[in-house]
């Protein structure tokens, strides 16, 4: 069993990447993020919410170092990509974004699961 913050944090990772991959099936295509209000308000939303999971990735690799890594997570592209949202979002770009929701957070999700399922 993991520390409570450390299984309250990957709890709200999980439900992040849920929440994220609930929206990204409205978008087809790269492009469907910044084509319409929508898909830009789409994209302002799962960027938020990658931010978050950013945000207690961090605090997870603080409390229970090498923790991730054994379950096959890198925790410090997940860390930049939230320090990127947090300070340059205008410079954000929909294709990195796509591509990152598209391959990463699918795994990202499993071996969250695995480490919650201990």
């Amino acid at each position: 069993m993991h520390d409570i913050v450390v299984q309250e944090s990957l709890e709200t990772v999980l439900d992040s990447l849920g929440i994220v991959m609930e929206r990204f099936k409205k978008i087809a295509s790269a492009d469907d993020f910044v084509d319409t209000d929508d898909g830009i308000m789409l994209m302002d939303s799962i960027s938020m919410r990658l931010q978050l999971v950013g945000e207690k990735i961090k605090k997870i690799d603080q409390k229970s170092p090498g923790l991730l890594e054994k379950a096959g997570i890198d925790p410090y592209p997940i860390i930049r990509f939230r320090d990127f949202i947090s300070h340059h979002y205008d410079k954000a770009d929909h294709e990195v974004l796509f591509d990152l929701c598209k391959n990463d957070l699918p795994v990202l999700k499993d071996r969250i699961l695995q480490l919650l399922r201990g």
